[in-house]
C-alpha cells in the first residue's frame, strides 16, 4: 500500500506538470509573506489598507482502453488554490496579512474514487515597526492546518499496525483507515523579536528575523504511517500534542529576474526548544525544529507559469525521520481582487 501511495502522489506530482493544468501545494505554496518582503521604505509604501485575491486551479484527465502497460479506465487530477493577502501601512507600522489554501485529488482505475493528495491552510499575520528603513521590533503568529479529513485508501484490504503512545500495538485490517480528522493537525505559531533586511535589490532581498518563538502543535491522535517494507503489514505511530517554546532564527532570500519572467523565494527556519514537553527527557538541541522552503516560477504568460516547490521539515519531537515534499506544477492563475491595481 506504501508503495502504491509513492507512485500516485509520483504520479499526480508529473500529470499536473505536464498537462494543461495547475495548481497546487506546496508547501508552499502557498508561502507566508516575509518581514521585508515589501519595499519598506514608508515614503514609497501605499498608505492605509490594500490586498488583493487570487485563485489556481487544475484539471487532468487521461483515459486508457487497450493500452499496453497502462490500467484500463479514466484517471482524473482536480486541485484548486486560494491566495490572499491585507496589508497595512501608516508611517513607521506595517501589518502584514497572508491567507493560502491548496489541495488536489486524484481518482484512478484502481481506486474508483476521490482520493486526497494534497491539503493545506495557512493564514500568516506579522506586525512589524520600522525603527529605520531596514531595521524593527516585530511579532508574527501563524496557523497551519488542513480542511478535510486524512486516510489511507486501497483497493484491497490490508493489515495495519499501530504503535500506540504508550508503546502497545493494536492491529486493524481494512481498506480505508482515517489518519487524521479535519482541522488536524493543527499547528500554532508565534514569535517576536528582531527584523533586519541588510539586502534590498530587486535580484535579491535577504531578510533575517532573530527573537524568541512558540510553537503548539496539536497532534493527539494523528497516525503517521513509519512503514517496515520487510514485514508484510503497514505500521504507523500515533502522535502526541507537542509544546515547545526558546529561540528562534529565520533567514529568506528572495528576487525576480523580470526579462527571464522569473522569480523565486527561499527560507530557513530553526527553533531551539529549552522549553518543551518531550516525553523522552532529550535537550533542546536534540529536539531542535529546522525547516527549508524553497519556490522558484517561471512565468509562461502572465495568468499561467511553472512552478517548483520544496519543502524539508525536521521535527524530532514529532518524527524521528525527516520530511521532504516536492512538486512541480503547471499553473492558471486568476486575480479576483487587486486593490493596488
Amino acid at each position: 500500500m506504501l508503495k502504491f501511495q509513492k507512485v500516485g502522489v509520483a504520479l499526480g506530482a508529473g500529470l499536473m506538470a505536464l498537462s494543461v493544468s495547475g495548481v497546487a501545494v506546496a508547501q508552499d505554496a502557498a508561502d507566508p509573506m516575509y518581514v521585508g518582503q515589501e519595499q519598506l521604505e514608508t515614503d514609497e509604501q501605499p498608505q492605509g489598507f490594500s490586498g488583493q485575491l487570487g485563485v489556481e486551479a487544475s484539471f487532468n484527465l487521461v483515459s486508457n482502453q487497450n493500452v499496453i502497460g497502462q490500467n484500463e479506465g479514466t484517471s482524473f487530477l482536480l486541485g484548486g488554490a486560494v491566495n490572499g493577502g491585507l496589508d497595512y501601512f501608516r508611517g513607521k507600522h506595517q501589518w502584514r496579512n497572508t491567507l493560502a489554501y491548496n489541495t488536489s485529488w486524484a481518482r484512478t482505475p484502481v481506486l474508483r474514487e476521490f482520493v486526497k493528495n494534497n491539503d493545506k491552510m495557512e493564514l500568516e499575520s506579522i506586525y512589524n515597526y520600522l525603527l529605520n528603513d531596514w531595521i524593527g521590533p516585530y511579532g508574527r503568529g501563524s496557523v497551519e492546518t488542513s480542511a478535510f479529513a486524512t486516510e489511507l485508501v486501497t483497493e484491497e484490504a490490508t493489515g495495519y499496525l499501530i504503535t500506540r503512545p504508550d508503546g502497545s500495538v493494536d492491529g486493524e485490517v481494512t481498506d480505508r483507515l482515517r489518519t487524521a480528522d479535519p482541522i488536524s493537525p493543527l499547528n500554532l505559531f508565534q514569535s517576536v523579536g528582531v527584523a533586519l533586511e541588510p539586502v534590498r535589490q530587486e535580484a535579491v532581498r535577504a531578510t533575517l528575523r532573530v527573537g524568541f518563538g512558540a510553537r503548539e502543535a496539536l497532534t493527539e491522535g494523528v497516525l503517521v504511517v513509519q512503514d517496515d517494507e520487510t514485514t508484510g503489514d503497514v505500521e504507523l505511530v500515533e502522535l502526541e500534542n507537542a509544546y515547545q517554546a526558546g529561540a528562534e532564527a529565520f533567514l529568506g532570500l528572495e528576487g525576480k529576474f523580470p526579462e527571464q519572467r522569473i522569480d523565486y523565494r527561499v527560507g530557513a527556519t530553526a527553533l531551539v526548544p529549552f522549553i518543551n514537553n518531550d516525553q523522552e527527557d532529550r535537550s533542546p538541541f536534540d529536539l531542535a525544529r529546522i525547516g527549508v522552503t524553497g519556490k522558484v516560477r517561471v512565468a509562461i504568460v502572465d495568468w499561467m507559469g511553472l512552478t517548483y516547490s520544496l519543502m524539508v521539515l525536521s521535527d524530532p519531537q514529532l518524527l524521528d525521520a525527516t520530511q521532504v515534499q516536492n512538486s512541480l506544477l503547471l499553473t492558471f492563475n486568476y486575480t479576483l481582487i487587486d486593490t493596488e491595481k
